[in-house]
């Protein structure tokens, strides 16, 4: 079921919700989205990834707070507590080369 949060239609009680920026949309992920989604309380994770360079902005819920970590390298990995799971950056990026 989908609800709409400051204009934004969004899906009820995801504990992780993932973007892929493009140019158009940049500002809006990393700002009135982001501010919406983390006024949804399931919500643990908002990851946004980049797709012209290998990187990822992960904002975790710890308690209150929201912490955010970037992450830059292909060999590193992404550790996905809302899920319960971790996932290599490199499969994420899987089959996309960068200028």
């Amino acid at each position: 079921m989908f609800v709409n949060i400051n204009g934004i239609d969004v899906l009820t009680n995801p504990s992780m919700i993932d973007e892929v920026l493009s140019a158009g949309t940049e500002q809006l992920e990393k700002g009135e989205k982001r501010k919406a989604y983390q006024k949804i309380p399931s919500v643990k994770e908002y990851l946004i990834i980049s797709q012209d360079a290998p990187h990822i902005t992960q904002y975790r819920r710890q308690g209150r707070r929201w912490v955010r970590q970037d992450f830059g390298d292909l060999n590193g990995l992404l550790d996905l507590t809302s899920i319960n799971s971790q996932v290599p950056i490199s499969e994420i990026y899987e089959g996309i080369t960068f200028n």
